[in-house]
This record gives structure tokens, sequence and C-alpha cells, in this order.
């Protein structure tokens, strides 16, 4: 006999919350400081720094995925669109975003 399925608990929404925080804010700051001191610093392609900018920008496409809230089961009051075409939508901006911004970085580093 299987047990009844449990609604989420306070432990799902403060990981949702988290994955929101996450892709929201935190992420894209992260990225762009990254970004910013591979600029000023003129650190060479292959870098430590090149390596944390790609591990963040997978983090927040990883937390923009894994992001529940507002779907079945957790808070509906949520002002973002959580449907499959808006996660792919900001994946794709952010992607695109992080690597001109990853190249330009490159590309000027040192001129500032």
């Amino acid at each position: 006999m299987e047990s009844p399925a449990t609604p989420p608990g306070p432990e799902s929404e403060i990981s949702g919350c988290f994955f929101r925080i996450f892709w929201a804010m935190l992420g894209p700051v992260l990225l762009a400081g990254n970004g910013l001191a591979i600029l000023v610093h003129d650190l060479p392609l292959g870098s430590i720094a090149d390596f944390i900018f790609a591990g963040i920008l997978a983090g927040v496409l990883t937390a923009r995925s894994r992001d529940r809230m507002g779907s079945a089961g957790s808070p509906a009051s949520t002002s973002v669109d959580n449907s499959d075409a808006s996660k792919r939508k900001y994946m794709i901006g952010i992607t695109v975003f992080g690597c001109l911004f990853f190249l330009l970085a490159h590309l000027f580093g040192g001129s500032i």
C-alpha cells in the first residue's frame, strides 16, 4: 500500500524562494561582478575567473529551470510567469547576454 503524497512543506517553499532569488537577483549581479573583474584586471582567457563565470551562469540556468514557485502545490500568488515558454525565453536571454558580456570583457580588458 502506497502512502499518500505529502503536500510541500516549508522546506520546499524555502528552496523555491532561494532559486527565485538566485536566478532573478543574485546570479545576474554575480555575473556582472565577475565580468567586470575580468574586464578591469585584464585576466587572460582560461583563467579561474572564466570558470567561475561559467559556473555562475550554469547555476543561474539551473535555478531558473528548477524554480517551481507558482506551480501546483506552491504559492500561486506570484507575479513571475513560470511557463515553459517563459523559462526558455529567460534562459536563452541570460545565455546570450552572458556570452556577449564574457567576450566583450576579454576583448576590451585592460583598456579601461
